[in-house]
């Protein structure tokens, strides 16, 4: 019953930022400090438990006109489907449980400026830029799921787990600012999320 309700309580939660067309209140907010803040709250919960953090934080980030709001429910929604991801992953050779393999969480900022006009990848945006990556261990994605994991209500998770809004409300609030994401998983090894959120953007109301 309990895990009923904790689950109902996100579906509501969820709902509530899917339909919401608040306009963002926007501020100078420091991308590390926000990643840093979500991981914070997911460790008071406990569901960091047994997940090794690596962190390559750029020093002195420049700061992005952004809800801060909004950016923290990017970060939370993306670490926590990368936890989850772990906590399903299959057992290594020799373990007979799911769940004992290593769990490690890589996370990743740095500036990147073209001021020559080039991009250093072909999905960056023009101009100059902050690259996040979120790097699991976990189960993977498989490929035929991959085109539609950013969809309303789609979930790999099993019964009582999730409420496939999670990733969507992260692909429409990143659209809103402008910022290119994408995913690159294997199955059995892991997910890298990259997302590169142009410095010179100001979201659509």
């Amino acid at each position: 019953i309990v895990k009923e309700a904790t689950r109902a309580k996100r579906i509501v939660s969820d709902l509530l930022s899917f339909s919401r067309e608040a306009k963002p209140s926007l501020e100078w907010v420091d991308l590390n400090d926000v990643m840093n803040m979500s991981l914070l709250l997911l460790e008071k919960q406990g569901v960091m438990e047994g997940v090794e953090v690596q962190r390559d934080l750029a020093g002195e980030l420049p700061l992005v006109r952004a809800d801060a709001g909004q950016m923290h429910q990017v970060f939370t929604n993306l670490l926590l489907n990368a936890v989850q991801a772990m906590n399903c992953s299959p057992a290594p050779q020799g373990v007979s449980e799911p769940g004992h393999g290593p769990k490690k969480l890589f996370l990743h900022t740095r500036f990147c400026e073209n001021l020559d006009g080039t991009l250093s990848v072909p999905s960056s945006p023009g101009g100059p830029f902050i690259r996040v990556v979120i790097r699991d261990t976990g189960s993977g994605i498989a490929p035929e799921n991959l085109d539609k994991i950013f969809d309303p209500f789609f979930s790999t998770k099993g019964t009582g787990e999730g409420t496939g809004l999670g990733l969507y409300i992260v692909s429409g609030i990143l659209k809103n600012y402008g910022a290119e994401y994408h995913l690159e998983s294997t199955i059995g090894e892991g997910t890298t999320f990259t997302i590169d959120f142009p410095l010179s953007t100001t979201p659509k109301l």
